[in-house]
């Protein structure tokens, strides 16, 4: 059976398409509008294969066209997300001419499948929108597809944080396509994720690990060679700030779970009501908000908890669980299933970096969706059928009743030792 080939389309920094490679998909090419990432994905050839192009351009005519059996992507999701204002998101926002884009150059490229990749507010408040996408494809193509809404969670399928998810995945009718529905016996915590790096020095360049492996979860996302690279966070600052906090109140004095505010309070009560230095320019906002930050503030996870949902702006706002800083460019890696030899140091000039860890697909709900598209392109889908709700249109909700709630049951139902190795 030959090799199925994928085109990258507005992929970001090629998450996605190394669990499609890791499902021994080729890509043989990279394109769109946006290069978001680019650099890092050159950098990693070697997991992702070589006998591929990078062509960007603003104008999606000037796309090429080749032969391709899947075209793949993620377009922005800022159209749907809830970190959106109300007047960035919705089915009029400004940011669905990516996708669009990725529609009419999908129907150029004809492929037996497509797929990308979204938040699931764009299912379950722009249904009606990733319909039009479909027919969009088959006008411009004139073939015909059959569509399925998949919606999953990351922790659900093998990933390592609590994200949910939603795959727009267009087959070209008379293929059938599925998903096997999992139900994880136990969870990762951060700490069974990131641990091992835990009190190693920062530093852009390789270094040897300096403990063993934290846990079954990424036991095989080590290096052979026991070295790694880009266990470095920022040095802005909000890195400053939070040193600051830190050296006022000590590690002990800021609870996992605990938002930057209250942190920020206790250091300035200790501190004779008086702020540290790096805050003082903005007290007075601080003090008129009572301390209570917003949205976006930074927070110190829990050591005996899942990851949260790394966003693009993760380096500077998620405090580590148990180490007097902000996370770094590794743990974030690791956080989104990359193996360590994932070259992070090559691209330490790119301005961007830091935002591409939540700008992306984690690796493993991207080899999930991959290995059913493969198991479907092969004419062997795994999993049940699918829910028919419309005109050609399918529906599988892999993460249902895998909520919130169902998660933090399970997740306490296995105590530390029995996920550790």
């Amino acid at each position: 059976m030959s090799q199925h080939t994928f085109i990258d389309c507005n992929g970001l920094a090629a998450f996605m398409s190394l669990g499609f490679v890791q499902n021994d998909m080729k890509m043989i090419q990279r394109t769109g509008t946006l290069n978001f990432g680019n650099v890092v994905a050159e950098n990693n050839r070697h997991l992702l294969g070589d006998d591929w192009t990078a062509e960007f351009s603003d104008d999606p005519n000037e796309w090429r066209v080749q032969k391709a059996d899947v075209v793949m992507g993620c377009p922005p999701c800022s159209g749907w997300s809830v970190w959106s204002g109300p007047a960035n998101r919705g089915p009029d926002s400004k940011a669905h001419e990516h996708t669009v884009a990725f529609m009419k150059y999908a129907g150029r490229v004809k492929p037996r499948a497509i797929v990308f990749e979204c938040v699931q507010q764009a299912y379950t408040q722009g249904r009606d929108v990733m319909v039009k996408y479909r027919d969009m494809v088959e006008q411009v193509s004139g073939k015909k597809y059959d569509l399925y809404h998949v919606k999953e969670n990351n922790l659900q399928v093998g990933g390592f944080s609590y994200r949910p998810r939603y795959f727009w995945v267009a087959v070209e009718s008379g293929l059938k396509f599925s998903t096997p529905i999992t139900e994880p016996k136990q969870l990762p915590r951060i700490m069974d994720i990131i641990g091992d790096l835990a009190e190693m020095p920062q530093t852009w360049n390789k270094q040897k690990y300096t403990a063993p492996s934290p846990s079954k979860y990424v036991k095989h996302l080590r290096t052979k060679n026991n070295m790694v690279d880009g266990h470095i966070g920022k040095s802005n600052i909000h890195a400053q700030r939070i040193e600051e906090i830190f050296s006022i109140i000590g590690n002990e004095g800021w609870e996992g779970n605990g938002d930057t505010g209250g942190a920020l309070k206790k250091a300035v009560d200790l501190n004779d009501g008086k702020f540290p230095q790096k805050w003082i320019d903005i007290s007075p906002r601080v003090i008129r908000k009572d301390f209570k930050l917003g949205f976006s503030q930074p927070y110190r996870w829990k050591e005996d908890h899942w990851c949260n949902v790394l966003t693009g702006s993760a380096l500077d706002h998620v405090v580590h669980p148990t180490q007097p800083r902000l996370i770094t460019h590794r743990e974030s890696a690791r956080m989104q299933g990359l193996p360590d030899d994932w070259n992070i140091e090559a691209a330490r000039d790119y301005s961007h970096l830091a935002a591409v860890w939540g700008k992306a697909v984690p690796v493993q709900a991207a080899n999930w969706i991959g290995k059913a598209l493969k198991d479907s392109l092969d004419g062997n889908p795994q999993g049940p059928d699918a829910e028919l709700i419309g005109d050609r249109e399918y529906l599988i909700d892999a993460d249902k009743g895998f909520s919130r709630h169902y998660a933090k049951k399970k997740w306490y139902s296995s105590p530390m030792e029995t996920v550790s190795e």
